[in-house]
């Protein structure tokens, strides 16, 4: 991990890919909780550390986008993040123009949240296929 001066908080990227829920539960044993944008300075920031890891270095399905920490709960386009905040409460909801899209290329909903390299928010599958991801925590959980 290290720390943001941006943001206040510390920030690791897993490059080995995981389904969203593997990342959610490995952000958890490091003390930590998959990344929720609050910010364009932090939609920045985690852009500049996606843009760190090249494609050719990422051991996932996918290498664009990463997941972040929020779903579709009820599976009814409506995108909270992990704590339960909205996307506006967070602070963040930067889509592009075609996005969320629900998979409109299989029959399998996108309900988990993610970022492309651009920094615009993506909708992906939850547990279909692999995806790189960032882990976020609080500068107090790393002193003893």
């Amino acid at each position: 991990y290290f720390l943001e001066s941006r943001t206040g908080s510390c920030y690791k990227f897993h490059y080995t890919g995981q389904t969203w829920h593997q990342a959610y539960m490995t952000c958890v044993a490091e003390g930590g909780h998959l990344a929720i944008i609050n910010s364009a300075t932090e939609a920045q920031a985690l852009k500049e550390l996606f843009a760190k890891y090249p494609a050719n270095t990422i051991k996932a399905l996918r290498t664009d986008p990463i997941f972040l920490g929020f779903l579709d709960w009820n599976e009814d386009n409506t995108w909270f993040t992990i704590h339960g905040e909205t996307l506006d409460e967070a602070g963040y909801k930067n889509w592009p123009a075609d996005q969320p899209d629900n998979g409109k290329h299989g029959n399998l909903g996108q309900h988990c949240g993610g970022m492309f390299r651009t920094g615009y928010l993506d909708d992906l599958w939850c547990d279909v296929i692999t995806f790189p991801f960032i882990c976020e925590k609080s500068p107090d959980s790393l002193l003893l």
